[in-house]
């Protein structure tokens, strides 16, 4: 049996040399190619989770001591129970707390509820007084409404809907408490510097089955209190 190599007994010489010559190739370009290549085909999925996160089945929904303003550090125990989303709370942007929680107290009638902070607070109107749960939590069938005002750069101005009974009634309120307060002093200072906070429109029906009213706060941001006549 020949033992010659297949390329002698074709006739043919085959080389890496002549490989490289025939298609005009040398080493430098293959390793310059090679630099720009991938390192591996395992393409991976990009990182969704903070690092070191250990993922668990679900439990059920946090319910925390009723302040949602706690520490982060604070101990966090979840509760036994079916997963169940309850309400939303918009969050606006202001440039003065003080400011926004002024015109939210006198003139929409909100309530500050949970520990004071810098950069935010928890306002709410309506709902019944929250009653002790278990686990020592705070619940209640009616939250009413809840709105965080938050101080935070490169936020613009939004625009929510809070639904209402008898959107006529809370324009009055409104009206009297805001005319109240831009009341002059001299005819020079007003009893509050509200800034741009006005009523954009008296209650009107809407196309859609409402009846609602605007009202800007200090900082633009445009609340529609809207009553349902569906």
């Amino acid at each position: 049996m020949d033992r010659a190599p297949l390329s002698a007994r074709r006739g043919t010489s085959f080389s890496l040399g002549t490989l490289l010559a025939d298609r005009s190739l040398n080493v430098a370009e293959l390793m310059s190619d090679a630099a720009t290549l991938p390192k591996t085909t395992n393409m991976r999925r990009p990182t969704i989770l903070p690092p070191n996160t250990v993922v668990r089945a679900p439990l059920a929904r946090y319910q925390g001591n009723g302040n949602d303003d706690m520490d982060e550090e604070s101990e966090r125990k979840p509760s036994r129970g079916p997963i169940e989303m309850l309400h939303t709370i918009p969050c606006l942007p202001v440039t003065s707390l003080e400011l926004a929680m002024n015109f939210y107290a006198k003139v929409l009638g909100f309530v500050r509820r949970g520990l004071p902070h810098a950069k935010q607070v928890r306002m709410v109107r309506g709902g019944k007084a929250p009653r002790m749960g278990p686990r020592g939590t705070f619940v209640s069938s009616s939250p009413g409404v809840n709105i965080i005002l938050r101080v935070e750069d490169g936020m613009r101005p939004t625009q929510i809907w809070i639904v209402v009974h008898n959107a006529d009634a809370l324009f009055d309120e409104i009206a009297t408490k805001l005319q109240h307060y831009s009341l002059t002093m001299c005819d020079y200072f007003p009893l509050e510097n509200f800034l741009q906070a006005r009523i954009e429109e008296k209650p009107h029906n809407t196309a859609w089955g409402t009846r609602e009213f605007r009202v800007v706060d200090p900082d633009e941001n445009v609340l529609v209190f809207c009553e349902e006549r569906l």
